[in-house]
């Protein structure tokens, strides 16, 4: 008998249906333990103890109703003969470390494999389940330190926030604000420089007086120190040029300065075909990626996309990421479509 465990239930009722026999699908519903809450100085300064270049190793706790959880888990898991236990926690910093603290509760079990999937489809958990790997200790650490920050300034800063009406500080909001801070900081002292260009338009083209080269003493140049040819501080000089060409009412080009080119992607050739991808996620930002991904045009990626409306395709979208079932990608050759 083998043992998986997911953290969402619904999940783990679909999973269930995939693997059929001899397999014990469970969800943990999340974090099962997380930081200590209060405890007193005793547990504050064992909570933080540890040596130079080591993170703490804190005494996790378990977080409200999961020690149930995971007790009725190890006890079905008991009384069923589970032999092998297969955490299959989100892949992600916290689903990692989800894992690794069930990784230590079911360690009584002779075989524990992690294994991860981005989509729920038959194809994808039987893939993970064949090929699984250790447990990411990178991720568990980044996901410890987030929950240490969470602890060390959004503890200190929430008196702060309610003292300031806001809703809530903590490790995102905190660092943010010092860059408001300092951004406003050097937005105060800044010294404004004046400067004066000339510019005339013809055909056309705007031209504009290059008034000082680089190496000039006069040269202008802004608070980063970079140079720009088409101002000058020197106000008579900008008005001797202004004068000089409205009494000529000519300018004459005597040189070009050839410059790079931007490469514009050329039209795909007739035989190019798009590929099918998932349908409520191609409008708007994500059309122009898909025409450069899959050398369609805009054209061809939005009538793709209202044909397909009617065939909904399985996602599986993170924020802003998304990924596509493996099984649905396929090139449409068909004209038709």
């Amino acid at each position: 008998m083998k043992l998986l465990i997911l953290e969402s239930g619904a999940k783990a009722r679909t999973v269930k249906k995939y693997l059929g026999k001899g397999w014990i699908v469970e969800a943990c519903s999340g974090h099962i333990q997380d930081l200590p809450q209060g405890g007193g100085k005793k547990r504050s300064k064992a909570m933080w103890a540890s040596e130079n270049g080591n993170l703490p190793e804190p005494p996790w706790e378990w977080t409200k109703g999961a020690e149930g959880v995971i007790a009725t888990i190890l006890n079905k898991a008991t009384d069923s003969g589970v032999e092998e236990v297969y955490l299959a926690t989100d892949p992600d910093r916290e689903g990692e470390f989800i894992a690794w603290r069930l990784s230590i509760l079911f360690s009584e079990f002779p075989v524990l494999k992690r294994v991860t999937f981005n989509e729920i489809t038959k194809t994808a958990v039987n893939d993970a389940i064949e090929n699984p790997e250790g447990i990411n200790m990178d991720l568990v650490d980044a996901a410890k330190v987030r929950r240490f920050m969470d602890r060390l300034v959004g503890f200190r800063c929430s008196g702060f926030s309610k003292s300031w009406n806001l809703k809530s500080m903590g490790r995102v909001q905190t660092p943010t604000l010092g860059f408001i801070v300092q951004r406003e900081l050097e937005r105060e002292s800044h010294v404004p420089i004046e400067f004066h260009t000339v510019r005339v338009e013809s055909d056309g083209i705007r031209f504009n007086v290059r008034f000082h080269e680089k190496d000039d003493l006069d040269a202008w140049t802004d608070d980063s120190g970079k140079y720009h040819s088409d101002r000058t501080s020197d106000e008579k000089l900008a008005a001797d040029a202004l004068e000089a060409l409205q009494e000529t009412g000519v300018i004459t080009i005597t040189s070009v300065n050839e410059g790079k080119t931007i490469a514009i992607l050329s039209r795909p050739s007739p035989q190019t075909h798009c590929c099918k991808l998932p349908t409520q996620h191609l409008d708007g930002p994500y059309q122009r990626p898909v025409e450069l991904l899959q050398h369609c045009t805009m054209q061809d990626t939005s009538r793709t996309s209202a044909r397909i409306q009617l065939e909904p395709i399985p996602t599986h979208e993170r924020k802003s990421e998304i990924t596509l079932v493996r099984n649905t990608v396929r090139i449409i050759s068909d004209p038709a479509f």
